[in-house]
């Protein structure tokens, strides 16, 4: 077999396995989320839905772009076999991570301090503070998952998050359930025990690795260099986070707990939409780096391909299953949540759009635009807001969705445009290939 063949051969493997193990842990997932769900009822899951979604952004901040400068940066290291600087910069990212999480932690507190006072929800204010415990343990998690992934060892990277974490989430809030202690605040406590479960796995298989064994190399040139890079990164992360989940918050905000938690719902079930696009554009991120370093124009575009046309099949499959058995699928989650389904439809909309626009987002970061893609992020946040603002309270809930719709065009056309303008290519599904 020639080179060319075994490289695409891998390619091919290493999607396959990375989508089925992702698939599992989707599965698992969605299992977790249906046990929550009937056992808190639509209000519950509307606390527990907000809670998540206030941590969840909190966690970009947390990370300060150090998981994606590992993708980046410690692929070559690797590929070189270079471990005393593979470890070098996992010491500077930790270190980088374990500031940002305090202030992240801290930032929660406040917000969940200032959301009392407002509200008088208690209940509310302490599912919040609770959910920004996991913050620092998700953080150093995806810090030690790019850092197998970008060593080649996918399956140790990927398992503690998707198959030991949600394993341990459905577990306790299956006891929570049946032992009749189910609450918004125990469950966010289940799942925060479930990021700590993951997180000692995969520091078990991190401690098994050459980087764990290396010699610490000192470089202060490399190390201003990572924390630049890391700093630009992690701007362009956080706007990517909150053009994912401005939408989530504000109707958190905006609406009651009912009409959060019927949102919530609807977009976990169209998050599923992108398990095909994300999985892959995890596991290429290196490779896409390595091809652009390397000026492989031909390669670069092979990796795009089986990223976009991977994702695209998946999206527009799970699209058409939701169209016609989206209710039903609601449905499992408790008969009140059916009236989520026009919701849910515009939300798969907006998915279809992001699978079409290819992996636009993970390019620009592994190719040094990240910058340039951080301004359009804001641009398709403030515009998306707008839209928000004035059809959420006259449409409820499917104006929310349809803002999410406005706000993915708005990126996914600025960002295959960036690209085209500074590299001569874009990646949406139907642009002309590079061979």
């Amino acid at each position: 077999m020639s080179g060319p063949e075994q490289k695409q051969s891998s390619l091919r493997y290493v999607f396959g396995a990375s989508f089925a193990i992702q698939c599992i842990g989707i599965g698992l997932a969605a299992i977790a989320q249906l046990v929550i769900a009937r056992a808190l009822g639509v209000a519950g899951y509307g606390v527990f839905g907000y809670a998540t979604a206030c941590a969840t952004a909190m966690i970009t901040l947390a990370k300060y772009g150090t998981d994606t400068l590992v993708y980046r940066q410690g692929g070559q290291y690797s590929h070189a076999g270079d471990w005393p600087s593979f470890r070098g910069l996992l010491r500077r990212a930790g270190i980088l991570v374990s500031r940002a999480s305090f202030a992240g932690f801290l930032m929660l507190v406040i917000y969940a301090s200032l959301l009392f006072m407002q509200r008088g929800d208690a209940t509310l204010s302490l599912a919040i503070v609770l959910a920004a415990v996991a913050v620092p343990l998700v953080a150093l998690s995806s810090l030690r998952q790019a850092t197998l992934i970008s060593m080649g060892r996918m399956v140790y990277g990927l398992a503690p998050e998707h198959l030991v974490r949600t394993i341990a989430l459905i577990l306790v809030a299956l006891s929570l359930w049946y032992a009749g202690r189910a609450s918004p605040t125990a469950m966010i406590a289940a799942n925060v025990l479930s990021y700590a479960a993951a997180f000692v796995f995969g520091q078990v298989c991190l401690q098994r690795t050459p980087v764990a064994r290396a010699a610490l190399a000192s470089n202060p040139d490399a190390l201003l260099r990572w924390d630049v890079t890391a700093r630009d990164l992690f701007l362009f992360n956080c706007a990517y986070q909150i053009v994912s989940l401005f939408d989530m918050l504000l109707v958190g905000y905006l609406l009651d707990t009912t009409q959060t938690g019927l949102y919530a719902a609807a977009k976990q079930v169209a998050s599923l939409g992108m398990l095909a696009l994300f999985a892959f554009q995890l596991v290429a991120s290196p490779r896409i780096a390595s091809a652009h370093a390397r000026g492989d124009r031909a390669g670069l575009s092979r990796i795009v391909d089986a990223v976009t046309i991977g994702g695209a099949t998946f999206t527009l499959v799970y699209g058409a299953v939701l169209f016609v058995f989206g209710r039903d699928l609601l449905a499992l989650l408790g008969e009140d949540f059916q009236s989520a389904y026009s919701c849910l439809i515009w939300l798969i909309v907006a998915q279809v759009l992001n699978t079409l626009a290819g992996p636009a987002g993970t390019v620009s970061s592994m190719v040094g635009l990240q910058r340039q893609a951080t301004g359009i992020f804001i641009g398709a946040v403030m515009v998306g807001a707008i839209v928000l603002l004035v059809c959420a309270p006259r449409y409820g809930i499917p104006g929310a969705a349809f803002s999410v719709v406005v706000a993915t065009l708005f990126w996914s056309v600025g960002l295959n445009v960036l690209l085209y303008r500074a590299t001569g290519a874009a990646v949406w599904l139907f642009r002309k290939r590079d061979r």
